[in-house]
């Protein structure tokens, strides 16, 4: 599911963040909506009651985790290559 969600979710926010410019810049909404959505779902998983309420937690996860992936960009930026 993580491979599915870094081809689909992770190349589709990567390719958005070169493109969209807001007055945070290029890709802080993305690791702000990540960052929010990731820990709300960490938060609301132990208290699920049922496999019904725990599955759809954990895939939302997996899916902001990989809108987060346009910090992974941000850190390549900043090192400058060998």
């Amino acid at each position: 599911l993580d491979v599915l969600f870094n081809i689909l979710v992770a190349t589709t926010c990567l390719y958005l963040s070169d493109r969209v410019w807001t007055r945070l810049g290029r890709r802080t909404p993305f690791i702000l909506a990540s960052w929010i959505t990731m820990a709300v779902c960490l938060a609301v998983i132990p208290l699920a009651t049922s496999l019904w309420a725990l599955v759809p937690l954990v895939v939302l996860w997996y899916a902001f985790v990989d809108v987060g992936a346009t910090l992974q960009s941000l850190q390549m930026e900043v090192v400058p290559p060998a």
